[in-house]
């Protein structure tokens, strides 16, 4: 909206413009930071001061935009040493996920820290399946060329290489039970029986 002041002056006796206020931030953060717990999201932060901090409210968002409470952890009220604090997502959306914190102060006043994201893309399969009596083929859903290694029921090594496009045919193992370990950004290992 657009609009126009009346009779208002920069300076004067009358004039109420301040040009750099000096008003203390209740909450002086010294990080916050935003990590992966296996399928959890572990929130950290740390004040350098609090004054008159009641509470961290924790957000998330979807979208970077709409934001739903999840949480909130009780702050210390007021403190000038460095006060450390933590919070568990437990049940992170799966995708993207936008971390925020809302400190809100005795007096109903609040600011917003700044966001963190962490990403949970969507679960891979590892699966596998026999071709021919002595032929089994290795798949990895969303799978590129991730390293693998077979071992035995006694966890020898048996044979190691990539995926190529996710997939593996693999040829010539004698009969028995077998496990195949992908590395990666999701590590997977599962069991196979060459018959």
């Amino acid at each position: 909206n657009n609009g126009r002041l009346i009779n208002f002056t920069l300076n004067g006796a009358n004039s109420n413009f301040v040009t750099n206020p000096l008003i203390p931030l209740p909450v002086t953060f010294a990080y916050f930071n935003a990590s992966k717990q296996n399928r959890q999201s572990l929130l950290r932060w740390q004040t350098a001061s609090e004054q008159n901090s009641a509470e961290f409210i924790i957000e998330r968002s979807a979208d970077g935009e709409i934001y739903s409470l999840i949480g909130q952890v009780d702050a210390a009220g007021n403190s000038s040493s460095a006060r450390n604090y933590t919070f568990i997502d437990k049940t992170p959306a799966t995708g993207k996920n936008y971390y925020r914190l809302k400190q809100t102060d005795l007096d109903g006043r609040y600011l917003y820290s700044a966001t963190r994201q962490i990403d949970f893309a969507k679960e891979s399969k590892l699966y596998w399946y026999a071709t021919s009596s002595n032929t089994v083929e290795v798949r990895l859903e969303n799978g590129d060329a991730e390293q693998y290694k077979i071992t035995d029921a006694r966890g020898s090594v048996i044979r190691t290489g990539r995926l190529n496009n996710g997939r593996s045919r693999l040829q010539g193992l004698p009969a028995g039970t077998y496990y195949i370990a992908i590395s990666g950004t999701e590590p997977k290992t599962i069991r196979f029986i060459v018959q």
